[in-house]
């Protein structure tokens, strides 16, 4: 949330075009924002996935497969 917050300022008071030193900043914001997400999908992929393969059956995992496709779907079309 800090760094969303931080990058959301940046940009607002960045200008356009912004500067040199303002893009910098801008990108070492989205460095860290890149990474701190990464981690995240890595922790789901590893900690929630993995085990949901060998906990759910297949007609659950189907189930919740058809609830993503459904969820993104509506996303899409927003």
């Amino acid at each position: 949330t800090a760094e969303r917050s931080r990058l959301a300022e940046r940009l607002r008071s960045a200008g356009y075009p912004p500067s040199v030193e303002q893009m910098t900043g801008l990108w070492e914001t989205v460095r860290r924002l890149h990474w701190i997400l990464q981690g995240h999908f890595g922790d789901e992929e590893d900690d929630l996935f993995l085990p949901a393969q060998t906990l759910l059956s297949g007609a659950q995992l189907a189930a919740l497969d058809k609830q993503m496709s459904d969820f993104e779907a509506h996303w899409r079309s927003l």
